[in-house]
């Protein structure tokens, strides 16, 4: 019977970063392949789009730690520029989301700017 409970506690133990919530640096690879597959829809240079979209994640990751960075990421990789795309993508209100996008419209655009020359 010890036997069986450490068994369960040792699978709960490496279940548990299945569980773990999201972070800016866990989504990172994620929203580089979903902005790489944003660019590969418009007929965009693939090798032109793999680097600005790494610089892009990059930057909003650097810009944007924590919880911003994370609703930053989810944005980015629902492809949501209105309010009620946010809203959904984050699952929010769309007045939440027009405040956010709001606050964070300049942060974001200084971030990404050098990434896009």
């Amino acid at each position: 019977m010890k036997h069986l409970l450490f068994v369960a506690l040792a699978a709960a133990a490496f279940a548990m970063p299945a569980f773990a919530e999201d972070t800016p640096d866990s989504m990172r690879q994620s929203a580089i392949e979903s902005c790489k597959a944003s660019g590969a829809s418009k007929g965009e240079d693939p090798a032109k789009t793999e680097t600005q979209c790494t610089c892009i994640v990059d930057a909003v990751i650097t810009a944007m730690p924590g919880d911003d960075g994370v609703k930053m990421l989810k944005i980015m990789m629902a492809d949501a520029n209105t309010p009620a795309d946010v809203a959904k993508a984050l699952g929010i209100s769309e007045a939440d989301a027009k405040a956010f996008m709001d606050a964070n419209q300049a942060k974001v655009m200084d971030a990404v700017g050098a990434c896009l020359k």
